[in-house]
């Protein structure tokens, strides 16, 4: 960690880039913001170990290198509507910065402003995201650019999303876009000040984007990396600073770290520093309260090495649970539970349906030597008629059980910033007056476990974090007991409900289940035949 700077002013929204000749150039702002802010350049030329004043008159926003190596930004923040506008372009050249104006023509009148980084694509032709709001449109739409001339000339390529259902408070806005290696395009948008971060792909350049998916539930400002080892990097957040890394390069499984869970504005900026290395530049201060001065902010370099080493892969498989549960479900091979006969899912669909909210998917992690099943879950209910929860059952016939039931299963959270619980289960024996159910719940979050004594909701506080952990219970004369690592968590009794018909459920999205897990496996013991 290297502080930047520290002001007894506000310091927010940093934006940095590094050039071929080491020098780091960094702009954020000071001051309250839309009150007092000023903006502040930096500037580093050791790699990020120290820092002064950029007085230069050139900066990091949307900056990039020409092919024959000069240094250029262009820039753009204009409220008035208009279909035409001037982007204006500094370039650096034998120490002094040269300022030009460019004009580019939209479709349509609208405002136009350009954010936030500048990439070049394997072809040499520039991309830059920007957002307007087009006339009569009370809504945000991040828009795409392209330059085919080393950035003195732009033209407009698409709309990468609009809001036309109102469904944001904002409207998509600040959006970042990377080149993956098969050729697509991913871009980040941001919709709104605190929500889901969507991400889009296009496979035509640009041109034509699919439909939106939330990828985290924080999203202001991201910016995204492709590292030398082909991982693929994006940070952003809000509450706290949050990097998403998909080691797949693909976009399509990722895996969150929390950087700093503090107050601050949560931009920031991310450079490959060293061959996967990373410089994270981002601010702490007191953006919450941003209408009062602050008492210390400070602007933060933290370096990271991200490392993909298979050999941290677990070796051994599930022959150990195979050969304790009488059933196992096993995302090893690839099979839904959906696909068992004794197994039905409620509101849970594969990722690729477009009637739920509540997903699961297959995914290779660095963690594990075969798939997990990962869970997505919306909590209140499904877009599938009818249904109010989404859980994998297995249900139970009356006088298949003997009034006991085990089972086991290993699984991760993976959701940092979700308090709720993310995964459940739910046991549920046939009562005796053969109606209704004696039943136990248990659920996981990532600091305690909740469960349900005689129907009392209880609470064990513990951290598991995001990491995969082993939990088991059992079932006995009208009672549950609880472990966690082989740790002995609590004993709970079982609760009769005239309403639950027997089974045993896991996923569980119920109302206070929301969030995300990967399950490696679950397995359980009954007298089912």
């Amino acid at each position: 960690m290297t502080m930047v700077e520290s002001s007894n002013e506000h310091l927010n929204f940093c934006f940095a880039n590094q050039f071929p000749d080491g020098s780091i150039y960094l702009d954020h702002s000071a001051g309250i913001h839309t009150v007092t802010e000023h903006g502040c350049n930096d500037l580093s030329t050791d790699g990020g170990k120290t820092w002064s004043r950029n007085r230069s008159g050139f900066g990091a926003f949307n900056s990039f290198v020409t092919r024959d190596g000069k240094k250029r930004n262009v820039t753009a923040w204009i409220d008035k509507p208009a279909k035409e506008h001037f982007i204006t372009v500094k370039t650096v050249e034998d120490g002094k910065v040269k300022a030009e104006k460019s004009r580019i023509v939209m479709p349509y009148e609208s405002t136009f402003r350009l954010h936030r980084e500048v990439i070049r694509t394997r072809s040499g032709k520039l991309l830059l995201t920007g957002y307007v709001l087009k006339k009569g449109d009370p809504k945000f739409t991040s828009i795409l650019i392209g330059s085919d001339d080393d950035g003195r000339n732009w033209n407009f390529i698409s709309d990468i999303l609009s809001d036309p259902q109102k469904m944001y408070r904002e409207g998509p806005n600040e959006a970042a876009v990377i080149e993956l290696a098969n050729g697509e395009l991913l871009a980040y948008v941001r919709p709104s000040g605190q929500g889901p971060l969507l991400q889009l792909r296009s496979k035509d350049g640009g041109v034509n984007w699919s439909k939106p998916e939330s990828i985290a539930p924080f999203c202001v400002a991201p910016a995204a990396r492709i590292l030398k080892n082909g991982a693929l990097v994006v940070v952003t957040g809000r509450p706290g600073l949050y990097l998403l890394i998909d080691f797949s390069g693909s976009g399509k499984h990722y895996q969150n770290v929390c950087l700093y869970d503090g107050s601050g504005s949560s931009y920031a900026s991310i450079l490959e520093v060293a061959p996967n290395e990373l410089l994270v530049l981002y601010d702490e201060s007191d953006f919450g309260s941003w209408r009062n001065a602050g008492l210390l902010s400070r602007i933060m370099a933290m370096r990271i090495g991200i490392v993909r080493d298979d050999k941290m892969r677990r070796s051994k498989k599930h022959a150990a649970e195979a050969s304790r549960w009488k059933h196992l479900f096993s995302a090893e091979n690839k099979i839904s539970p959906l696909t068992e006969r004794f197994s039905t899912a409620f509101g849970y669909q594969p990722k690729d349906s477009a009637k739920c909210e509540s997903y699961f998917e297959f995914q290779e992690i660095a963690e594990y030597p075969h798939p997990v099943m990962h869970f997505g879950n919306k909590g209140v209910g499904t877009k599938t008629p009818g249904s109010q929860f989404s859980h994998f059952a297995i249900f139970f016939a009356r006088g298949q059980l003997p009034g006991n039931f085990s089972f086991g299963a290993e699984l991760r959270l993976t959701d940092p910033a979700e308090k709720r619980c993310q995964f459940g289960f739910r046991i549920a024996l046939p009562a005796a007056s053969g109606k209704g159910s004696n039943f136990g719940w248990i659920g996981i979050a990532v600091d305690r476990i909740e469960y349900r004594d005689n129907g009392e909701l209880k609470s064990y506080k513990i951290d598991l974090g995001t990491k995969f952990h082993k939990f088991e219970a059992t079932t006995g004369n009208g009672k549950y007991t609880i472990v966690c690592d082989g740790k002995k968590i609590a004993e709970a009794k079982l609760a009769y409900n005239k309403d639950i018909g027997p089974g045993f459920t896991f996923g569980d999205g119920a109302t206070a289940v929301y969030g995300e897990a990967d399950l490696a496996w679950v397995g359980w013991t009954d007298d089912a035949k």
